[in-house]
């Protein structure tokens, strides 16, 4: 016999992403909006993966930039 019990009708989440925090303002940004990263809020190279990412998850396009002291991030659409 399992150790562990089993539960009926327990609702799944709606998303893996269920109830995590967003580090990025990806989903409030509008057209023309861009936000600052410093190299010591997180890793410069992590930006332009997540914004390939949430481009795949959102369908809007964002575009990163190196500029003095890290990297600016876009909107476009």
């Amino acid at each position: 016999m399992s150790e562990f019990k089993v539960d009926k009708n327990v609702p799944m989440p709606a998303t893996r992403a269920a109830g995590r925090h967003a580090i990025f303002p990806w989903r409030v940004m509008e057209i023309g909006d861009s936000f600052f990263v410093t190299p010591d809020q997180t890793p410069l190279k992590y930006v332009s993966r997540r914004a390939w990412q949430a481009f795949k998850l959102t369908g809007c396009r964002f575009m990163t930039r190196a500029v003095d002291g890290g990297v600016r991030v876009w909107r476009i659409e």
